[in-house]
C-alpha cells in the first residue's frame, strides 16, 4: 500500500471518528438536557428507561453515519473518505450485504470501542444487565482494535479485519475514475 493511500485512510478514519462521536453525542446530551437539566454523556445519570433509549437512538445515528451514508447517500464513502478522496472497493457480488459486514459487524461491533458505538454497547449492556462492563469491554475492544491496525500497517495486504469481514478494501477516487476511462476508451476504439 503506498504510504499516500494509508495516510489518507488514517486520515478519513479520524475525520470519521470525530464525525461520528460529535453525532452521537447529540442524543444523549439533548435527552439529558430535558430530562436532568444538564447536559451530560453520563447515561447513568439518566433514569434506566431513559437512558436506554438516548443509547438505542445514539446507536442508530452511528448506524446511519456508518452504513446508511456510504450505502445510499456516497456509494461507498463515508464523509472521511469523501473528504480525502476514498472509497470502499467491494469484492463481493453484493454491495449493501459486504458493506453491512465491513461496516456494522467489522467496524461498529468487532472492532467497536475505536469508534463511538463501542462505549455505547457497553453502557447499554451495563443498563441493562445491572453490571458495570464498560471498562472490561472498552479494553478488549481496544485490543481487538489494535490488532486491526496492526494489520493494516504490517500486514502484507494491508487491510484491517472489518475489511476481511466484507471481502473489501479501500482506494482512491481518482483510481477508480481512471479504470472507468480506460473501459469507456476500450469500448468506444476497440
Amino acid at each position: 500500500m503506498k504510504k499516500e493511500l494509508l495516510l489518507k485512510r488514517v486520515l478519513a478514519f479520524i475525520i470519521d471518528f470525530y464525525v461520528g462521536a460529535l453525532f452521537s453525542t447529540m442524543p444523549i446530551s439533548i435527552i439529558s438536557t430535558i430530562t436532568i437539566n444538564k447536559m451530560t454523556q453520563n447515561v447513568f445519570l439518566l433514569e434506566k428507561n431513559i437512558a436506554i433509549i438516548a443509547v438505542l437512538i445514539s446507536m442508530i445515528v452511528l448506524l446511519i453515519y456508518y452504513f446508511v451514508i456510504p450505502y445510499k447517500v456516497f456509494k461507498g464513502q463515508t464523509i472521511g473518505k469523501k473528504i480525502v478522496g476514498l472509497k470502499i472497493n467491494i469484492h463481493g457480488k453484493n454491495f449493501k450485504t459486504s458493506l453491512f459486514k465491513r461496516q456494522v459487524l467489522g467496524y461498529m461491533l468487532l472492532e467497536g470501542s475505536f469508534s463511538p458505538i463501542g462505549k455505547l454497547l457497553f453502557q447499554l449492556f451495563s443498563l441493562i444487565s445491572g453490571y458495570n462492563i464498560v471498562s472490561i469491554g472498552t479494553d478488549i475492544g481496544n485490543y481487538i482494535a489494535l490488532a486491526s491496525i496492526g494489520l493494516l500497517l504490517c500486514g502484507r495486504k494491508h487491510l484491517m479485519i472489518h475489511d476481511y469481514l466484507g471481502n473489501t478494501d479501500v482506494i482512491a477516487v481518482c483510481h477508480e475514475e481512471t479504470k472507468k476511462i480506460e473501459k469507456f476508451k476500450e469500448k468506444s476504439y476497440g
